[in-house]
C-alpha cells in the first residue's frame, strides 16, 4: 500500500513537470554584455552580444556572437562535406 502511494505521488509529480512552453516571440533585443572578470585587470574586460527573445509566455537570452559562430561553421562544414 505504502509502495503504491509513493508510485502514485511520482507519476503526479512527473505529470505536473511539464516543459516550458514554447511559442513565437513578437520581440528580440540585441546588447553586449561587459563583464571584468579580474578587477586587478579593467582595461581587459569579456564582452559578449546577447540577445533576448520575448514572447507572450516565455522569454529567453542566449549568446548572438556564438549563434553566429555556430551557424557559420556549421555551413562551412557542410561545404567541405559536400566537396569532399
Amino acid at each position: 500500500m505504502k509502495n503504491m502511494i509513493v508510485c502514485l505521488f511520482l507519476c503526479l509529480l512527473a505529470w505536473g513537470a511539464g516543459a516550458q512552453i514554447s511559442g513565437q516571440a513578437f520581440a528580440s533585443v540585441k546588447y553586449r554584455f561587459t563583464h571584468i572578470n579580474d578587477t586587478s585587470q579593467p582595461g581587459d574586460p569579456y564582452t559578449e552580444t546577447m540577445i533576448l527573445l520575448l514572447g507572450k509566455q516565455y522569454s529567453a537570452y542566449q549568446s548572438y556572437d556564438k549563434m553566429v559562430r555556430d551557424s557559420v561553421g556549421g555551413k562551412v562544414f557542410m561545404v567541405v562535406r559536400q566537396n569532399a
